[in-house]
């Protein structure tokens, strides 16, 4: 006999229409039932339907209902034979869905699934769903597969592929926001029980996204390929471990392994980085009794300039991401500094604390026999006071690796100062020392000894240069512009005194000071009691002598000669200098020229 049902209800689940078909009841071992229910109420609600005894398979399979929301339009199709005990593998069930506003508030402690829609169907082989979701606010094609045939050891199965823009990474909680600029195309599938997790796998594609990542200096274009593989484990205490994070562009590669803990990554191994210039392998381990990381890092190659800019030049304004406190120890076969120095056999130690560098120590070769070392340390972590110290027995090369003067060759130097915090990086304060250098030919030195009293500096700096006995000089250094005070050079051929400013920042020149040809003869005259102050002047300064002034930009700038001053005694070169007036610092000219605009 048929039935015809107007309308039910089942539960809170609605029923219209719906047909319950009784057939064959008359034939002994023959008898059967085919229902085709349309339903229509909330997916929790649907899914306790079917997980009524016999059924009894959401709960069976880790599918709890009431984890599960939306709202759903369906039709539930049964067909079971008609006996006194019914079994479950006995009753075929199948239900079609349309569900809209599908929502798993709670997939996981950090992921929630909302404002789905999807085509879901329901079998007594499992669940099939497919459709568009909102994971944690970010928009994925999805499917949703349950295996009901207790064939898999994680009957459940999510898939989801999508395009993920700049601020979508902060909501997936990945740490690449700041690295990223464009689209990215991701895929993930995601295995487990229910909303238990186990594992994953998943890609991203980032040929449509600019990547830049400025501690490496690497940039990827658009257009450019690049991709990355991983696997996922979920420990049950909501901890996930991503194996086998492989990174393939045309100019780098990787291998990594991370593990995230639900608050941050607690342990990140680089199996291997491969650049041009940076061949690399590291550990990073936090460490919750000191709230930092721990970080060893080794390789053949390193490429320390876009750290060095990060750690010793900051960023203002957020242009630099905020770096968790850490300590790192390194060493490395080559490490690239600027202006294509390359240190051997280098070591490599830093504290870094709430943005700011502590500590730092570097020690490493310049060839076999040369060397530089770098030391900054402060006596307690809160102090804004370091001390900075600076040895090296190559000065030229040094100087060039630290981006600090290009044209010196050879010597020992030594640099001691107290570097402050500020506002603008540091402000640096201290000594120079050099002894035994010498300084290369080029436009500058070219223009400041164009007269022909310094006939034999000029054909000593053509031909290897103008060598130096010793140079000292006070300077202090902020906001990119370094100033020297009462600085000084002795050689067999020169003296040379300087005062004034270089501004990095602005490309700007202001220096000052007097040259001394045959400075070794002239200055036997300072020597001379009451006679020698009158004749040559201070100390540094010579009869023979001439002042010079540098201004205008750093690459090319203007280099005037006083003629009148040439064997002028230093008495009266203190006379003409006083009426041509004293160098200014370079604060004050930029104070003048903001007050003039």
């Amino acid at each position: 006999f048929l039935l015809i049902v107007d309308n039910a209800k089942v539960q809170n689940v609605d029923i219209t229409n719906g047909v319950l078909n009784f057939i064959d009841i008359s034939k002994k071992g023959r008898a059967h039932a085919h229902f085709e229910l349309p339903i229509s109420g909330q997916v929790d609600e649907i899914l306790k339907i079917i997980d009524y005894m016999p059924l009894g398979y959401p709960s069976r399979y880790g599918v709890k209902p009431d984890t599960i929301t939306g709202e759903a339009k369906s039709i539930l199709t049964l067909d079971f034979p008609l006996i006194k005990e019914l079994k479950m593998q006995e009753v075929v069930f199948d239900v079609t869905s349309d569900v809209k506003a599908l929502s798993i508030p709670a997939l996981s402690k950090k992921f929630t699934i909302s404002d789905g829609f999807m085509k879901l169907s329901i079998n007594r082989k499992g669940l099939s769903a497919v459709g568009e979701i909102i994971l944690n606010g970010v928009n994925f094609s999805a499917q949703w597969l349950e295996d009901f045939t207790q064939k898999n050891n994680f009957p459940t199965t999510y898939i989801l592929d999508g395009k993920i823009q700049c601020r979508d990474w902060d909501k997936l909680l990945l740490p690449f926001g700041y690295y990223v600029n464009g689209t990215s195309h991701m895929k993930l599938k995601l295995f487990g029980k229910g909303v238990s997790l186990k594992m994953g796998e998943g890609s991203f594609d980032f040929i449509d996204a600019l990547v830049k990542f400025k501690p490496l200096n690497w940039v990827k274009d658009i257009n450019n390929l690049a991709n990355t593989e991983f696997n996922l484990i979920f420990d049950n205490d909501n901890t996930i471990h991503v194996n086998d994070l492989k990174f393939n562009s045309d100019n780098m590669k990787s291998e990594l392994y991370l593990t995230y803990n639900g608050k941050r990554i607690s342990t990140l191994n680089i199996k291997s980085l491969f650049m041009a210039d940076n061949d690399i392998s590291g550990y990073f381990k936090w460490n919750p009794a000191k709230a930092l990381y721990d970080v060893s890092i080794e390789g053949s190659r390193f490429n320390a300039e876009p750290i060095m800019d990060i750690i010793f030049n900051p960023s203002l304004n957020g242009e630099t991401p905020s770096l968790p406190n850490f300590k790192l120890s390194g060493l490395f076969d080559e490490v690239s500094m600027y202006n294509d120095i390359v240190m051997q056999q280098s070591i490599i130690n830093t504290y870094f604390l709430d943005n700011k560098m502590i500590d730092f120590k570097f020690d490493g070769k310049l060839g076999t026999d040369k060397n530089m070392s770098i030391l900054i340390e402060a006596d307690d972590e809160l102090a804004a006071l370091q001390n900075l110290s600076l040895n090296t027995n190559d000065a030229g090369q040094s100087l060039r690796g630290l981006d600090l003067f290009a044209n010196g060759d050879q010597g020992d130097l030594v640099v001691e100062a107290e570097m402050t915090r500020l506002d603008k990086g540091y402000s640096i304060i201290g000594t120079i020392d050099a002894k035994n250098f010498s300084v290369a030919s080029s436009k500058v030195f070219n223009k400041l000894l164009k007269e022909k009293e310094f006939s034999k500096a000029q054909e000593e700096l053509a031909a290897t240069g103008l060598s130096f006995s010793s140079f000292h000089s006070e300077f202090t250094q902020y906001d990119d512009v370094i100033t020297f005070k009462s600085g000084n050079a002795n050689g067999p051929t020169l003296g040379v005194t300087l005062e004034g400013y270089v501004d990095n920042k602005f490309n700007d020149i202001s220096i000052d000071g007097t040259i001394i040809p045959i400075y070794e003869l002239n200055s036997l005259f300072s020597n001379i009691p009451l006679i020698g102050p009158i004749l040559a002047g201070d100390k540094g300064e010579g009869v023979f002598a001439a002042t010079y002034k540098m201004t205008g930009t750093t690459l090319n700038p203007d280099v005037n000669i006083n003629p009148l001053m040439v064997l002028a005694p230093g008495f009266f070169r203190k006379i003409f200098s006083a009426i041509g007036g004293n160098n200014r610092n370079k604060f004050e000219v930029r104070e003048e020229v903001r007050l003039l605009e």
